[in-house]
């Protein structure tokens, strides 16, 4: 009977470490399954965002200066037996002209030849106009014109001249006349002299009108 009950007595202990052990494992493994990723932090995702952005702009936006590059190759090409001279520059190689920019002709930017025309007969008929305005202007009688400075000029100097040789025959006349050929030559050269005065007065005024 002692040596049934200590058999007993040693299986609960095993059986009670055995529990004890299951409850750890079940522990552990609770524990294991609650745990959580840890939260990033701001600076971390700022930068995972700013990474993904360039991401797609590079996949989008095209690289312009490997495109300038590849442009700038191709639009240039160069000899092989010159090195690194082009293929316009070597002798007997005709200068390429550059390319005209679509939508553009030969006279852009040059004023139309009607539009010449056009400024020409204006200003034609302006000089046409101002000049009938300086002969005719609104005060001159029918019939007349009005003088140009210079014809009025040119008037007077011949009147001037006119006078000075009447003057001068008349001072080469005898002191005494007596004779009715003398009196005749004397009375003709004053009359005359009398015309030249008058019209010396009237060619003195700015504004002279004239017949047609």
């Amino acid at each position: 009977a002692g040596g049934g009950e200590f058999m007993r007595r040693g299986e609960g202990q095993r059986k009670a470490e055995e529990l004890a052990h299951s409850r750890q494992e079940a522990a552990r493994e609770v524990a294991r399954t609650k745990t959580k990723p840890a939260i990033p932090t701001r600076q971390e995702c700022k930068s995972a965002e700013r990474a993904l952005m360039t991401q797609r702009q590079s996949a989008v936006t095209p690289n312009h200066i490997k495109r300038n590059a590849l442009d700038a190759i191709r639009g240039t090409p160069f000899a092989a037996v010159d090195g690194n001279r082009p293929a316009s520059a070597r002798p007997g190689t005709a200068p390429q002209q550059p390319p005209q920019q679509p939508g553009r002709h030969e006279s852009f930017g040059r004023v139309p030849g009607y539009l010449l025309r056009r400024k020409e007969e204006s200003m034609q008929a302006l000089a046409v106009r101002n000049e009938r305005l300086v002969l005719h202007p609104t005060d001159c009688p029918p019939g007349m014109r009005m003088l140009r400075e210079e014809e009025i000029a040119s008037t007077r100097n011949e009147l001037e001249q006119a006078r000075l040789k009447l003057l001068k025959a008349l001072s080469q006349l005898p002191f005494v006349i007596d004779t009715p050929s003398l009196k005749s030559k004397k009375a003709a050269l004053e009359e005359k002299l009398q015309q030249v005065d008058k019209a010396t007065t009237i060619y003195s005024r700015k504004r002279i009108f004239v017949a047609e």
